[in-house]
């Protein structure tokens, strides 16, 4: 438990400024409970404040490229974003099922509007809740076939701001899968096949994804090395589109390609064995990173 008192006074070019006083306490609570060697228990829950960047209080127009007619604005009038997170997590020896939910009153996002004959993407606070479920699959067979498969599913039954209309919204579902061989002489290979489906948020279409990688590598026991060679994006699925779904007409489409080889290695040292089961980010989390970008 800790208890915060925050002070902020923002002042842009000294014509407008944003003053604002926070008071309250901000509990982390943990509970984890063993059944057995192989089955655990933990609920948590999680109360967070996080503060605007500068950059999204800075009220200037900036312009995104010199063709565009997109320009990016921030808003001196942002309140800082409080957090609940509650989550509950089974684990049942490499498996993992996690189901959570994510409220925020005043959740820091961003929407397109129109002013005069430009559109400007400005930044405010939201309304928002997401509910989670994560699922987590870890098998080995014969000492040398190693299957994983990373499972999540978000819905939105919140996302609101004054003034817009909430359009579509639907289940997000994203899943990676990994094959691995454990070869000879040190030698393994992975292929990992990753996707997400079209998402819709309220305001915004986030297009689909897919992502196939190889990964071969090779590792040096005595001198605690292990080298690898990573091939990524076979199928140049990996694109970036979102579309605004409220009265407007804004489209964003890009595609980065990411197709390459990778070669590298690592060393490790010590003698410290982690048993741990890879929980993937949540929906909130990505919305966050896009959302700052």
């Amino acid at each position: 438990m800790r208890y915060e008192s925050n002070i902020t006074n923002f002042f842009d070019q000294g014509i407008t400024s944003n003053s604002f006083k926070i008071d309250g306490f901000y509990p982390n609570v943990l509970v984890q409970h063993s059944f057995s060697d192989n089955f655990q228990v933990e609920t948590s829950y999680k109360k967070t404040l996080i503060r605007p960047d500068y950059f999204l209080l800075n009220q200037l127009r900036r312009k995104n490229s010199d063709d565009s007619m997109l320009y990016t604005s921030g808003n001196i009038n942002l309140r800082p974003q409080i957090e609940h997170e509650v989550d509950l997590s089974l684990y049942y020896k490499n498996q993992m099922l996690s189901v959570g939910m994510n409220y925020s009153p005043n959740y820091i996002s961003t929407l397109i509007v129109k002013r005069g004959d430009y559109l400007v993407q400005e930044y405010n606070n939201f309304k928002m809740m997401t509910l989670y479920a994560s699922l987590a699959l870890n098998k080995v067979f014969n000492n040398k076939y190693i299957v994983k498969n990373y499972s999540n599913v978000n819905y939105l039954p919140i996302m609101e701001f004054e003034g817009f209309e909430k359009g579509k919204t639907n289940f997000a579902f994203d899943n990676r899968t990994v094959l691995g061989i454990i070869l000879k002489k040190g030698y393994a290979a992975e292929v990992s096949y990753s996707f997400s489906t079209d998402f819709y948020d309220g305001f915004f279409k986030h297009g689909k994804t897919n992502n196939l990688s190889i990964t071969l590598q090779k590792k040096i026991p005595h001198l605690n090395l292990t080298t690898y060679l990573v091939v990524t994006d076979l199928l140049r699925g990996q694109k970036n589109y979102d579309e605004a779904i409220y009265p407007i007409v804004y489209k964003n489409s890009s595609y980065n390609d990411t197709r390459g080889i990778r070669l590298g290695l690592y060393w490790t040292f010590g003698n410290q064995k982690l048993k741990e089961i890879k929980k993937e980010d949540s929906l909130m989390n990505d919305m966050k990173s896009r959302n700052r970008k």
